[in-house]
């Protein structure tokens, strides 16, 4: 990272660190200062959600790969924290 701001500092280059969480809760202001950033139009359909179709990918592989891991606390919450969400968002769920 160093290197690159110090290439887009030495050409003038516009840039704008961003990073997941910027992302998270449909806050759009991130994403609007990106693009005036970069000398484009912030418009709504510029930055509409994409929403992908989610399927379900809970099998015997993962099963096992569970209960090797469950034991470590905090991979435990984020597992059952990843089959909440699926149950909850994929078709049928």
């Amino acid at each position: 990272m160093p290197m690159l701001k110090a290439y887009l500092d030495r050409t003038g280059r516009p840039w704008l660190p961003v990073a997941y969480e910027d992302f998270e809760g449909g806050d759009k202001s991130k994403v609007e200062r990106a693009c005036l950033t970069l000398g484009l139009t912030a418009r709504e359909d510029m930055v509409a959600p994409i929403r992908p179709v989610l399927e379900r990918t809970w099998d015997e592989v993962n099963a096992d790969w569970v209960a090797r891991f469950r034991p470590d606390a905090k991979t435990g919450a984020i597992i059952e924290d990843y089959k909440r969400l699926i149950a909850s968002i994929a078709p049928g769920g």
